[in-house]
């Protein structure tokens, strides 16, 4: 593996009268490639003695792992899997025809006419895995179907996902803090963050729809997943521009495939650490026979700014303890 990139760090500091401050920051930019493994990937379609067309690859010899792998030429432990179908929305053609392109602009099925060009594809050869059957405990309504990037009539089988260029190792590490102080007061800020990673986030019960015997689901997915009552279409209830896919009970062969559906930016800025203090003035510490003084009051992890819906960013895409918001208030004396 080959590691490249550049760090750069800076500092200024300057006194305005009676102001003092400081300003400092670091950057880094890294970027990592696998030059030698186990082999090129060459994977393509070769033609059989009677004519037809076969697809074949050499992917489980030159690489390893799963939803990530390890590959010459690729980031380390960059993101292999399905692409959601992007359909053009135009279901049929002005004769009646099925569009081949057409289909759900996000690829999720949400209008019945969503299924009724599932149905004519398949009525015209084309099959969708994990499951290809159409029905309420199949592929149905708030199920998602994945791009046939292989070209064999079959949208989102094992050899249609593709390497996405993306993975969970940020890009650019960056922080910067700020000093200053004036006639006994002072502040002081650290801030710190990451970009430019991409974290596969779809754990059970944050965001994963599946509902289990004995546990619950977060807001998150009881508010923004798909749901459309099919007897009744004036529903209240009805939620058919939902995010999330519809739920399903115990499993979900389609929708927790490894897809790109369930890739987030998961970048970041933190305020670090947040400091206010006071230095009580000499003439009045002396009277009470001290030295030195300093009331402050400080806060840790008071602000994140990101775009992830997971718990935090600088833990990673896991569920764990998320860095606690800490808040405290102090005396320093010197006699």
């Amino acid at each position: 593996v080959v590691n490249k990139g550049i760090e750069l760090a800076f500092n200024y500091k300057s006194i305005i009268r009676d102001l003092r401050f400081s300003i400092g920051g670091n950057f880094g930019y890294n970027h990592n490639m696998v030059t030698k493994y186990k082999g090129k990937l060459n994977q393509g379609y070769v033609v059989n003695s009677d004519g037809s067309k076969t697809f074949v690859t050499n992917l489980g010899d030159v690489s390893s792992g799963g939803d990530t792998r390890i590959l010459e030429d690729h980031t380390m432990n960059e993101y292999f899997l399905l692409n959601v179908y992007r359909g053009s929305g135009v279901n049929f053609n002005s004769d009646g025809s099925v569009n081949t392109k057409g289909g759900p602009r996000d690829g999720m099925i949400r209008s019945a006419d969503d299924l009724a060009w599932v149905n004519a594809m398949k009525a015209a050869g084309f099959k969708f895995a994990p499951v290809n059957t159409v029905g309420k405990a199949q592929l149905s309504y708030g199920d998602l179907i994945y791009a046939d990037n292989n070209g064999d009539s079959t949208f989102g089988n094992s050899g249609d996902r593709r390497f996405t260029g993306l993975s969970a190792t940020p890009k650019f590490i960056f922080g910067f803090n700020v000093t200053a102080s004036w006639k006994g007061f002072d502040f002081s800020m650290i801030w710190a963050g990451s970009l430019g990673m991409t974290y596969y986030w779809n754990p059970e019960i944050y965001n994963r729809t599946i509902t289990r015997l004995g546990n619950s689901l977060s807001n998150r997915v009881a508010d923004n997943r798909y749901y459309f009552n099919e007897s009744n279409p004036n529903d209240p209830a009805n939620n058919i521009n939902g995010n999330l896919p519809r739920l399903k009970y115990s499993s979900d062969a389609i929708n927790t495939v490894g897809s790109d559906y369930w890739l987030y930016n998961a970048s970041y800025i933190k305020l670090k650490n947040l400091q206010v203090g006071y230095t009580i003035p000499d003439r009045i510490a002396k009277r009470a026979f001290i030295t030195n003084a300093r009331v402050f009051v400080s806060a840790e992890n008071l602000l994140m700014i990101t775009k992830f819906p997971g718990l935090d960013p600088e833990i990673g895409s896991g569920i764990g303890y998320p860095t606690m918001k800490q808040f405290a208030l102090g005396v320093n004396v010197s006699f």
